[in-house]
């Protein structure tokens, strides 16, 4: 089931505020859905994006997917043609597949 807007937005605001984020109580825009594997929220201000997983391309769990995923980014940002990993948001039970905050270009 897909998540509207303001229930992802508000998920992705618990998961903040719980994480203890300095980006909890931002403004969160959720960007247009373009594609299968990923939802992306703007965290207004910060520069960062949270890109949301929707499923594991490769069968993962959420907790080895979020880490496959954020050591794709670490290892591709070192060449500078990627968005810069800046934090991980763990899966819980209010954001059940985590998120990566993924810098906004």
């Amino acid at each position: 089931m897909r998540d509207d807007s303001a229930t992802l937005t508000t998920r992705l605001a618990a998961s903040l505020r719980d994480d203890g984020s300095p980006w909890a109580g931002a403004a969160l825009v959720r960007l247009a859905d373009k594609g299968l594997a990923h939802d992306h929220v703007r965290i207004t201000g910060s520069g960062l994006l949270a890109r949301i997983p929707k499923q594991s391309q490769m069968g993962l769990n959420p907790a080895d997917n979020l880490a496959y995923q954020a050591a794709c980014f670490e290892r591709a940002a070192a060449g500078g043609h990627a968005p810069r990993l800046s934090g991980v948001l763990a899966p819980s039970a209010v954001l059940p597949r985590g998120a990566l905050l993924v810098q906004e270009i």
